[in-house]
């Protein structure tokens, strides 16, 4: 309808023009609209002929006002709804991208304990694995000393009883009334004896002394003219000093015998500590540790998802005010544009009605 009306508007104000005005009127056109244009010179046509009747243009000039002014009352009320909205969406995002912030600053926060815990725990099983392996080192050496102490203890043991079995021997034949080839035997037994004491590191200066005489000729010479040596000092001598040292030999394999056993007992005590800290090692502290590990990575990799989840929902946030905040200056654009717009036509209409009212034009 209005376009009809605009149509034949301009079909009027072109048919009825004046040429002598036509340089005026140019140079309104050129800073008005079509629409106002056309109904100024309707204005100006009333002007020259009372005979025509406007009740429908201004009908419609009426209409068109009318029209524009809901538009814009819609537009204003549109606006204000848009506001709304924007407000609270704006509001919403806001509090999701506080809530994600915190999110995310306090998975960051546990993440970070978690991977000092981890590196704790790591550490930790360096040190007992390099404890293991020096337990391991101190055990096995223990070991071979005991093992070792107790074959120097065997070997000692049998050069105390082969001495102490030599000296049996050579008391043996001392017993009682001496033949010549007893004295023998004695002195053949002698260098035994001497090699037993020498190995078992007993020096004894008087048995050594005495062993050399029964060896000198001038001694085997005097056995031999006297053929008996019961009364000989030097039988006693020898007879003496031979249990002496027997005693002795003995006394000293016992305490041999004591101080093996005290400080193999000693060693054991200490082998069977550090197999026992090597065994809980082993079995439960390392194991321990690395169950410890194994949860605390578990715990990581559920963290670090829920970092990545709550970054993820901070950025679509952030993301989503931000096409927020673009929109709603789109729109506010849109609505000063709309707003100048209805605005502009209003005045215009203005301007032609006080047009038609200078012109005396009613309906």
């Amino acid at each position: 309808m209005k376009l009809i009306v605009f149509l034949g508007l301009l079909l009027i104000t072109q048919a009825v023009q004046e040429p002598s005005r036509q340089a005026d009127i140019q140079s309104k056109n050129d800073k008005q609209t079509p629409l106002v244009r056309a109904l100024l010179n309707m204005g100006e046509l009333a002007q020259l002929s009372q005979q025509i009747d406007f009740s429908r243009l201004i009908n419609a000039i009426d209409e068109l006002q009318t029209l524009v002014e809901d538009s814009l009352a819609q537009e204003t009320s549109l606006f204000q709804q848009d506001f709304l909205s924007y407000s609270s969406d704006q509001e919403f995002y806001k509090n999701q991208i506080t809530q994600f912030e915190t999110e995310v600053a306090t998975h960051q926060v546990d993440l970070s304990d978690l991977l000092q815990s981890r590196d704790g725990l790591q550490k930790l099983l360096g040190e007992k694995a390099q404890e293991q392996a020096e337990t391991a080192r101190i055990s096995g050496d223990l070991s071979n000393n005991i093992k070792d102490d107790e074959k120097v203890y065997f070997a000692s043991l049998q050069e105390y009883d082969e001495a102490i079995e030599a000296l049996d021997e050579a008391l043996e034949l001392l017993n009682g009334e001496l033949s010549l080839v007893q004295v023998e035997q004695i002195q053949g037994s002698s260098d035994r004896i001497k090699n037993r004491l020498q190995k078992l590191r007993v020096f004894y200066q008087p048995i050594v002394l005495a062993l050399a005489q029964l060896n000198q000729p001038r001694y085997l010479f005097k056995c031999k003219v006297q053929k008996s040596f019961a009364d000989s000092e030097l039988y006693s001598k020898v007879r003496k000093i031979l249990n002496e040292l027997r005693a002795s030999l003995a006394a000293s394999r016992i305490t041999l015998t004591n101080s093996y056993e005290a400080i193999r007992s000693d060693n054991l005590a200490i082998f069977e500590q550090y197999q026992d800290r090597l065994n809980n090692l082993s079995d439960i502290i390392i194991p321990q540790i690395k169950e410890d590990i194994g949860t605390v990575d578990g715990q990581i990799s559920t963290k670090q998802s829920l970092l990545k989840d709550a970054q993820a929902n901070l950025d679509s946030a952030e993301e989503s005010l931000q096409a927020t905040e673009t929109a709603w200056i789109a729109r506010q654009n849109d609505n000063q544009k709309l707003t100048r717009q209805y605005d502009f036509e209003l005045t215009q209409l203005q301007q032609v009605r006080n047009t038609f009212d200078r012109a005396g034009i009613k309906k």
